[in-house]
């Protein structure tokens, strides 16, 4: 019996992670095709690691891919970058080199999503390209001063 409560609580647990992308395109990029790529390294992080930073859920996706495919990632990111309440983003030659997006709230969980596109514009066969969605209660100034700290390492 023991068991069965663990196991189902576990079950309920991951239904309800996977619902926090839940009509997002982005979750096409994690849970499709994309992260099934030889080259692409994915990344999900639950619990205690990310909990000390008010994030819930932390998901990314890296990889190097060409061309066809960095472009197909970038049209789900602007897609859901369509429902953002505030964004940031720069193009370069025709393509989202950078996206910061805030979504909507969603189960009292702040939503975001970011992309980086190294290789836009370079002309290079291979494009390295990396999107990273989080949810919690982690405000935009949190995640901002999370994202500048790592940046000055």
């Amino acid at each position: 019996m023991r068991k069965l409560i663990i196991i189902s609580a576990f079950l309920l647990a991951i239904a309800f992670q996977t619902a926090a992308q839940r009509g997002l395109n982005v979750a096409k990029i994690f849970d499709g095709r994309y992260a099934k790529l030889p080259q692409a390294v994915a990344t999900y992080v639950t619990g205690e690691a990310v909990e000390k930073y008010d994030i819930r859920i932390y998901r990314s996706l890296s990889m190097s891919c060409d061309p066809k495919t960095s472009a197909e990632v970038e049209q789900l990111v602007l897609k859901d970058g369509l429902k953002a309440t505030d964004k940031e983003t720069v193009f370069k030659g025709g393509h989202l080199r950078y996206g910061s997006f805030i979504l909507p709230r969603q189960n009292n969980d702040n939503r975001y999503i970011f992309f980086v596109n190294k290789d836009a514009n370079s002309g290079n066969s291979r494009k390295r390209i990396t999107v990273v969605y989080m949810a919690g209660e982690a405000s935009p100034d949190k995640i901002k001063s999370l994202i500048n700290c790592e940046k000055s390492k």
